[in-house]
C-alpha cells in the first residue's frame, strides 16, 4: 500500500478513537446520571474500571516523571489525557489491523470495542496492577465498562469510515 494511504488510515483511526473516547465518557456520564454505580470521583464521567485504569496510569506517570502523587484535579486532567491518547492509539491500530483483516470490523466496530474491553479492562489492566481483578467489580460495573467500550468501538468505526471516504 502507498505510504500516503497508511498515514490517512492511521490518522482516521486515531481521530475515530478520540471521538470514541469522548462517546465512551458520555455513555458513562449518562450511566451515572441514571444511578449506575461507579467508584470514580463524583461528577467524573468514568466507569469504575476506566477510572482505576486511567487514574492509575496517571499516578504511575506522575511518580516516574514528577516524583510525586497528583492532586485530585491533576489526576482528573491526566486521566482524561491518557483516556483520549489510549483511545486514539488503540483505534489507529484497529484501523490498520482492519485494513489487513476486514472481519475485525464486524458489528460496525462493536466487536473491536468488546475485544478492547476484554483485553484491556478485564485482562491487561489487572495484570499491570492498574485496576482490581474482575472479582473486585460488581456485575453492573462490568456491564457499564462493557457498554462504554461497545460505544467507543462503534463511534471509532463510524468516524474512521467517514474519514476514509475520498
Amino acid at each position: 500500500m502507498r505510504r500516503k494511504h497508511w498515514r490517512k488510515l492511521l490518522l482516521g483511526g486515531f481521530v475515530g478513537g478520540v471521538a470514541g473516547a469522548w462517546a465512551m465518557r458520555e455513555f458513562s456520564s449518562t450511566w451515572r446520571t441514571f444511578g449506575g454505580p461507579s467508584s470514580a470521583p463524583p461528577g467524573a464521567p468514568y466507569s469504575s474500571q476506566e477510572w482505576d485504569s486511567a487514574g492509575g496510569a496517571a499516578e504511575v506517570g506522575a511518580k516516574v516523571l514528577l516524583g510525586r502523587s497528583l492532586s485530585l484535579q491533576e489526576k482528573l486532567r491526566a486521566a482524561a489525557a491518557i483516556h483520549y491518547l489510549v483511545g486514539g492509539l488503540a483505534a489507529g491500530g484497529y484501523a490498520a489491523a482492519g485494513e489487513v483483516y476486514p472481519p475485525l470490523r464486524a458489528g460496525s466496530g462493536a466487536v473491536f470495542g468488546i475485544l478492547f474491553w476484554l483485553a484491556g479492562d478485564e485482562l491487561a489492566m489487572p495484570w499491570l496492577g492498574l485496576n482490581a481483578k474482575s472479582s473486585g467489580y460488581s456485575l453492573l460495573m462490568h456491564l457499564n465498562s462493557l457498554g462504554e467500550h461497545v460505544v467507543y468501538g462503534t463511534a471509532a468505526e463510524m468516524v474512521r469510515r467517514a474519514l476514509a471516504r475520498e
